[in-house]
C-alpha cells in the first residue's frame, strides 16, 4: 500500500488461528516505511466502500534506519469475521491516527492482486 502524498508505503501481514469459532482474531502485522519515524499510533482503520473497523490497541514492535529513511514495525489483532468481510470487498485502504496526523495508505496494483489471491485461495476453506 502506499500514501501518495508523503512517498511512504505500508506492508502488512496476517495470522489466522481458525478453530470455527466467532472470537477467532487475525493478528495484524505492519510496517511502515518512509522519511517518518512512527513513534507511536493511536489507531488504525481498515475500510473498503461498504465495510469498515477500527482497532486502537495497536503495540510498536520496532522502529529502525533503511534506505528510504525510516521503518516502523506494529502488530494488533482485529476478528476474522471483520477481515473476512474486509477481504470480500476487493479493495480496501489503511488510515493511521495519532496526536498530530492522519495518513491514508491506498492499495497498490500488485496489492489488490494479493488480497484477491487472499480472498479466492483462503477464506473460501474456511
Amino acid at each position: 500500500m502506499k500514501n501518495i502524498e508523503k512517498e511512504e508505503y505500508l506492508m502488512a501481514d496476517f495470522t489466522f488461528r481458525h478453530q470455527n469459532e466467532a472470537t477467532d482474531s487475525v493478528t495484524v502485522n505492519f510496517s511502515i516505511e518512509g522519511n517518518e519515524l512512527y513513534k507511536k499510533i493511536d489507531s488504525l482503520v481498515i475500510s473498503s466502500s461498504s465495510v469498515a473497523f477500527a482497532t486502537k490497541r495497536i503495540e510498536l514492535l520496532f522502529n529502525e534506519k533503511s534506505k528510504r529513511g525510516y521503518v516502523s514495525r506494529y502488530t494488533t489483532k482485529v476478528s476474522q469475521n471483520d477481515m473476512r468481510h474486509l477481504f470480500g470487498q476487493g479493495t480496501w485502504d489503511y488510515t493511521i491516527y495519532n496526536e498530530t496526523l492522519s495518513n491514508s495508505f491506498l492499495p497498490t496494483p500488485k496489492s489488490k492482486k494479493t488480497i484477491s489471491a487472499i480472498n479466492n485461495n483462503l477464506f473460501i476453506l474456511m
